[in-house]
Formats: structure tokens, C-alpha cells, sequence
């Protein structure tokens, strides 16, 4: 099959495109560091021209997971959702998921997951807060 002669896939493929270049100003690569502390783990996300209302922070029993979505329109007026990024982190069994923590300020995303306590397991989004 060519893609060429596919119209529809190439007309969704330069819609997408150009949703992703406009929204924001485009999108940069969005960077993710880990680090173990004494209490925790700190868990920097730099997101440059994504704004913490589009960042989501899912918690569940034993993983965190991370992503963005921007909203948009196709031709037709349809309402869309673009996905920016998604990260998916396996958490150890002692990581608290109750008290969560995350914080945006200047497009980087701090999460704190504290160790050593038990939790509940509820999958649960976790509020983002501005400074």
C-alpha cells in the first residue's frame, strides 16, 4: 500500500502537525530525572511550554504515572486531545502514594513520593500545585 495515495492519513498527519506546532508555540522535549533521597524520592519532569494545567499526575498502588495532553480542534470543529507526553514509573512496595506531593514552578514539575509508610493503593489523581 502507498501512504501517499492515502488522502485521509496524510490529511490527520498534517492536522496533527500542525496542532502540535501551534498549541503552545510547540512542544520541547520534555526531560524526567529520578532521584532517592533519605525520606523519599524527588522526581523532577522540565517541561518547557507545557503549563501545569495540562500536566496530570495519576498515583495507584505501584506506579505514578506522568503525562500532558493539550486540547485542539480538527477541520471539522471536533474538539481533540493531543498527547504530549507519557511517562510510566514502577514504584517499590514501601512507597507511600498517599502523600504525594507536586509542585510546578517555572516549567518544571517537583513530585515527592515518600518511603516507609503504608498506603491505601487508591488510584487517585494527585493535585498539581503553582508557585
Amino acid at each position: 500500500m502507498n501512504l501517499l495515495n492515502n488522502k485521509e492519513l496524510l490529511r490527520n498527519l498534517l492536522i496533527q502537525g500542525d496542532q502540535l506546532n501551534t498549541l503552545s508555540g510547540g512542544v520541547s522535549q520534555v526531560t524526567m530525572d529520578v532521584r532517592k533521597q533519605e525520606d523519599g524520592f524527588a522526581i523532577t519532569v522540565h517541561a518547557p511550554g507545557i503549563s501545569a494545567e495540562h500536566l496530570k499526575v495519576i498515583s495507584d498502588v505501584r506506579s505514578l504515572q506522568i503525562y500532558a495532553t493539550l486540547s485542539g480542534f480538527d477541520e471539522g470543529s471536533t474538539p481533540a486531545i493531543l498527547p504530549v507526553f507519557y511517562r510510566k514509573l514502577d514504584l517499590p512496595i514501601f512507597a507511600n502514594t498517599d502523600d504525594i506531593e507536586a509542585v510546578y514552578h517555572e516549567s518544571n514539575l517537583e513530585i515527592f513520593i515518600p518511603i516507609g509508610r503504608n498506603n491505601t493503593g487508591n488510584k487517585k489523581e494527585i493535585e498539581i500545585k503553582q508557585i
